[in-house]
């Protein structure tokens, strides 16, 4: 039997993609604190300095499937959270969903 332990004190750190808008960043970061008060969980965030650009698309067997245009811009950005105790890195990137017409 496999026993899961509530780890106490890892930092998460999120990436958030510079494209993201004001309004759908402010949602994310009001549900980080929300979190970090409710759960007490060490949260940390930093925006990338450029666009992430991620594009989705279906190929011509109907699987769907994407695409990061600037790789580049999250690693530093990542790095930089590692540096100020980040203990895992999460990604949250700007992308249409055409189906809806929402930004995600």
């Amino acid at each position: 039997k496999v026993t899961l332990i509530q780890s106490t004190n890892n930092s998460v750190g999120v990436v958030f993609d510079k494209g993201i808008s004001q309004d759908v960043l402010n949602i994310h970061i009001n549900t980080i604190n929300a979190v970090k008060v409710v759960y007490g969980i060490d949260i940390i965030y930093e925006i990338t300095q450029e666009t992430v650009g991620v594009e989705f698309f279906v190929d011509n067997s109907g699987v769907s499937m994407g695409r990061v245009k600037n790789i580049e811009t999250l690693l530093p950005t990542a790095k930089n959270l590692l540096k100020n105790g980040a203990d895992a890195i999460a990604v949250v990137c700007k992308f249409q969903d055409d189906s809806e017409n929402e930004e995600y």
